[in-house]
């Protein structure tokens, strides 16, 4: 079970509790929900103490992906491995959060957010793969 706390926006202080993909009887796609939320834009938390493996492994990559690229979108840096990518324009952020994504990938470290702020997105390793 995930928990999702909206923390601005259209939706702000709205909960979603979502368990076995789940809410509400209805399927949810991590990666669709935390997109929709960007376009709104809004920020989230997530709740993870009592997710199962399966859960942190597919909200954890969604809630990182959508992260970045609300980040880019508010043309906000996100630094990976002591390096910045930023954007110049709107028509770069997808390009840009796959190089990320991939630096990431290509790294072989798990990887946590560090930060996330007004000045930027900070994504740090962990331990090997």
């Amino acid at each position: 079970m995930i928990v999702i706390k909206i923390i601005s926006g259209p939706h702000a202080g709205k909960v979603r509790v979502v368990s076995d993909g789940l809410y509400e009887g209805k399927e949810i796609n991590p990666l669709q929900l935390l997109m929709q939320l960007v376009q709104l834009g809004s920020n989230w938390e997530i709740d993870f103490s009592q997710a199962t493996p399966a859960e942190v492994l597919d909200w954890g990559r969604a809630d990182m992906v959508n992260r970045i690229v609300r980040a880019l979108l508010q043309k906000r840096f996100v630094e990976f491995q002591d390096v910045k990518y930023r954007v110049q324009s709107v028509e770069d952020i997808q390009h840009v959060a796959g190089e990320v994504e991939d630096a990431i990938a290509q790294s072989g470290y798990h990887v946590m957010v560090a930060s996330d702020d007004e000045h930027g997105m900070l994504i740090e390793t962990g331990e090997r793969e």
